[in-house]
């Protein structure tokens, strides 16, 4: 793109020192009384690339990142952006019909799939010829799409994409779409996940999907029947906004968004509903029974945790930060004790992480504060060398 800007930027990494026994089973973290040990200085890579981006994704195959970089004043110039995986210049333009969030990747395979927040498609883009294949309507019939789209997940096979149809009125009911790869259409329409229905993840070992909802409950999903099966119920008041699994299976993570920004209006409102905790949080359950085994905020306590991936190499967990003042973060955590091992700061807001495993890189889409964005600045990618912590 003509207007893109890389530069090389000096970033903190801040160790700190957690103060827990490793051997506890069940760890309560504040950040914000974590006492500094180390500090390391490292670069790190950004390149400004678009009026806005979201979900980024990284293909070993492909040896690119793919970045959704929706238009809001024209559907027409939301595209996915082709970046190089070690420069972040960018290599290819994938236009979209509708504005794109969130995506999920077949690599073996060549697909990427992308969601279409509130318009209900999903498209499926070719990553080797860099092309639209086609645009899934997930609920056909509709005058206007009564859900929102945002999370997406394949299955190992690559057969099967979960996206969780939101609504965000307590009463209404949350769905679940199923959709075939190969057919490329929807199979099913499952109900019955409650208000805010919008983490996802898919426990292939166990054949099931988990579902996390505003009302403090992960609903389970068989894989084969397409049924929910049971439920967690993980917390009271809890809104677990990204849920991942660990590599090995054995744990669920999830990043709790934690409240509204306005918990009075929303306790008037909503008499009836569930009110969601007070503090944002990253949890960590066990993945077979749901019970809980760790919870830490951030030091910023009112600004949310986003998104989480674990490195299952390295033994640590990521997960980024919005903050205030332009400055946010990602916390880098031990997953043998969940310690803070490191915070990296970064501009704000860091949204959605994508890791290169095999190369011990970790990028990190950024969105704009409210001073950039009255500036007209583009929003970025930040590429971290992870060998340099």
């Amino acid at each position: 793109m003509k207007h893109m800007r890389i530069k090389i930027i000096a970033m903190m990494a801040v160790g700190v020192l957690a103060g827990c026994d490793s051997s506890q089973t069940l760890t309560k973290v504040d950040e914000s009384k974590l006492i500094a040990t180390t500090t390391a200085e490292h670069l790190a890579t950004e390149a400004d690339l678009a009026p806005a981006v979201y979900e980024l994704i990284h293909s070993i195959h492909q040896k690119a990142v793919f970045v959704a970089a929706p238009d809001w004043k024209d559907d027409n110039k939301s595209r996915v952006l082709r970046i190089h995986s070690d420069t972040l210049a960018v290599q290819g333009e994938i236009v979209l019909p509708h504005v794109g969030f969130s995506l999920a990747l077949d690599d073996a395979n060549d697909r990427l799939y992308v969601g279409h927040g509130g318009e209900g498609f999903v498209s499926v883009v070719d990553t080797a010829n860099n092309r639209l294949i086609e645009t899934i309507a997930l609920a056909p019939g509709f005058d206007k799409f009564p859900y929102h789209v945002r999370a997406l997940r394949l299955d190992a096979s690559g057969k099967h994409l979960y996206v969780p149809g939101i609504v965000s009125d307590p009463g209404a009911d949350s769905v679940l779409f199923v959709l075939d790869t190969e057919k490329l259409q929807v199979i099913k329409t499952i109900p019955g996940f409650g208000f805010y229905g919008i983490g996802v993840a898919v426990d292939d070992a166990r054949n099931r999907v988990l579902v996390g909802n505003g009302e403090g409950l992960i609903k389970l999903v068989d894989i084969n029947s397409l049924a929910i099966t049971g439920e967690f119920e993980v917390n009271t008041g809890t809104r677990l906004f990204n849920l991942a699994l660990s590599t090995d299976g054995n744990y669920l993570y999830a990043t709790d968004s934690g409240g509204v920004e306005d918990k009075q209006a929303f306790r008037k409102n909503y008499p009836n509903q569930r009110v969601m905790g007070d503090l944002p949080r990253t949890a960590v359950f066990d993945a077979a029974t749901g019970a809980e085994l760790a919870s830490f905020t951030t030091a910023a306590a009112a600004a949310p945790s986003l998104a989480i991936v674990e490195d299952g190499k390295r033994q640590r967990l990521y997960v980024s930060n919005r903050g205030d003042g332009g400055k946010g973060s990602v916390s880098v955590y031990d997953t043998t004790d969940f310690r803070l091992v490191r915070t990296i700061d970064l501009p704000a807001h860091p949204n959605s992480l994508a890791l290169d495993e095999a190369r011990n890189v970790l990028f990190v889409s950024v969105k704009n504060d409210e001073a950039r964005r009255k500036a007209g600045k583009a929003e970025s990618v930040v590429r971290i060398d992870l060998n340099a912590l």
